[in-house]
């Protein structure tokens, strides 16, 4: 076993990923989340990861995505917020869609600010044909201003 500096966190995950693959360093990310310039690397990954848990399936709402009814639209916001909280977020806010979808992608339901791990986190909620309801976090193509960033635990 031999050991070598590198520069920078971002140097490490390179290194790591580039030998294991991203399995490999969202392991190491996983085991050492304690030290804090891995947690910072880990956080956001975890809390990508960990939005898949408020996934729900709304199958009576799929022929209607493009348009739904305003108390649709309502149930699915208070829908989200609970399915967001079991996921045990903190839910800051569920707001309405900051934007139509663009052609080819699927119906953006609403916008949600989550907490996690001393994270905020901007996220989209979007609906599939099937009726899977899904989060992600946001990302620049989303317009949503602030996307992920340090914030209160």
């Amino acid at each position: 076993m031999t050991a070598e500096p590198v520069a920078s966190i971002e140097a490490l995950a390179e290194r790591i990923g580039g030998r294991y693959g991203e399995s490999g360093w969202r392991e190491v990310l996983d085991a050492g989340n304690a030290d804090p310039d891995l947690f910072r690397a880990w956080a956001p990954g975890a809390i990508e990861r960990e939005l898949q848990a408020a996934t729900f399936f709304r199958p009576d709402l799929a022929a209607s995505s493009e348009r739904f009814t305003s108390r649709q639209l309502g149930d699915l916001t208070a829908d989200i917020g609970l399915h967001l909280r079991a996921a045990h977020f903190d839910v800051v806010a569920v707001t309405s869609s900051p934007r139509p979808p663009r052609a080819g992608e699927n119906p953006v339901l609403a916008q949600a600010v989550v907490r996690r791990y001393g994270f905020e986190a901007v996220t989209i909620v979007r609906m599939d044909c099937t009726g899977e309801v899904y989060v992600r976090v946001a990302d620049e193509s989303d317009a949503c201003g602030r996307v992920l960033q340090p914030g209160r635990r």
